[in-house]
C-alpha cells in the first residue's frame, strides 16, 4: 500500500466532497478508482487514519458508541465510521444548521410520500409515513434542546 499516494488522494478528496463527512467505504470506493490502490483493504485504511493527525474518524457504530450511533441514524447517517479533515470539523452552530437542513429534506420527502399515501388511499402507508413524521418532529425538538 503506498501510504503516501493514499494520504494524497484522501485529503483531497475530504478537502472536495459536498459534506464535511465522508462515510470511510466512501472514501475508500474513491480510493479503488486508481488502480495502484485496488489493494487497499478496509481495515488498513481505517488504521492509516486513525492515525492520521489531519483527519478525524467519527465511530458511528453501535458497538463502538451506542448513543453516537443512534445520533447518526436519526440525523439520516448510516453507520459506519466516517471521516471528516479537522479543518471542517463544524463549529456547533454550524452543525445544528447542517442537521437542520437535512432534516428539512427528510420532511418534505416525507411530506411528498404522505400526499401519494393519502391520493391513493393507502391508508397503511398513511400510518407509516405519518409516525415517521411525528418522529422526525420529536428529533427536531430534541436537536433545538442539545443546541441551546
Amino acid at each position: 500500500m503506498n501510504l503516501e499516494l493514499v494520504e494524497q488522494r484522501c485529503l483531497k478528496y475530504l478537502e472536495q466532497t459536498a459534506s464535511p463527512l465522508a462515510p470511510l467505504r466512501t472514501l475508500l470506493a474513491h480510493l479503488w478508482k486508481d488502480e495502484q490502490l485496488a489493494d487497499v483493504s478496509e481495515q488498513d485504511l481505517l488504521s492509516f487514519l486513525r492515525k492520521h493527525e489531519q483527519v478525524h474518524v467519527i465511530e458511528a457504530d453501535e458497538s463502538t458508541d451506542p448513543e453516537q450511533a443512534e445520533a447518526m441514524a436519526e440525523a439520516g447517517f448510516s453507520q459506519g465510521p466516517y471521516i471528516i479533515l479537522r479543518t471542517r470539523v463544524p463549529t456547533k452552530s454550524e452543525m445544528a444548521s447542517l442537521i437542520q437542513d437535512q432534516l428539512e429534506k427528510m420532511t418534505a420527502t416525507l411530506e411528498g410520500a404522505l400526499n401519494e399515501a393519502i391520493n391513493s388511499g393507502d391508508a397503511e402507508n398513511q400510518r407509516r409515513v405519518q409516525e415517521l413524521l411525528e418522529k422526525s418532529q420529536e428529533f427536531r425538538e430534541k436537536l433545538g434542546k442539545a443546541f441551546e
